[in-house]
């Protein structure tokens, strides 16, 4: 226990950066009549994937910022409706339209036509798949630190 609560932040960025880099393989992989690795021998799937990656890893990135400002301190969490409004607003309404802005300015930046419907078809339901793992991760960690101050709690209890 110690040791996830001691690299809690380096576990968070190692699942991040695995996910980043999965999610974007599946968004250029899905549809295309190639294998799940075959694709990557194709033209310009390092470019594509490289570009895709990073937006996912801002994306992963702006959405722990947002989660983690403002929040209360551990011992003095509360859950009311207004935490959990602002933790799905924060958290997953937020993101979904900054991933749809990044959509638009990728398929500009590759001069294809943007079609938002299509992209809520395909891409967007991707992309929200992985925002619910970092929003599970989060919600793990989170349940971490409340665990590590009972603990702390119950031992100065008991010493005193």
């Amino acid at each position: 226990m110690q040791f996830l609560y001691g690299n809690r932040k380096t576990i968070r960025n190692v699942i991040r950066i695995f996910l980043a880099l999965l999610t974007a393989h599946i968004l250029l992989w899905y549809g295309e009549p190639e294998g799940f690795f075959e694709i990557i021998v194709e033209d310009g799937f390092v470019a594509q994937f490289i570009v895709n990656a990073l937006a996912l890893l801002v994306l992963f990135w702006i959405t722990n910022v947002m989660l983690h400002h403002g929040r209360p301190r551990i011992s003095q969490f509360r859950t009311d409706k207004k935490l959990w409004a602002m933790f799905l607003l924060k958290g997953l309404l937020i993101p979904v339209m900054l991933a749809i802005l990044f959509g638009a300015a990728y398929y500009t930046f590759l001069d294809v036509a943007f079609s938002l419907t299509n992209y809520t078809k395909v891409v967007l339901p991707i992309v929200v798949a992985a925002l619910f793992v970092v929003l599970g991760l989060e919600c793990c960690f989170l349940a971490l630190q409340g665990i590590h101050v009972l603990l702390r709690a119950l031992r100065i209890r008991q010493e005193y």
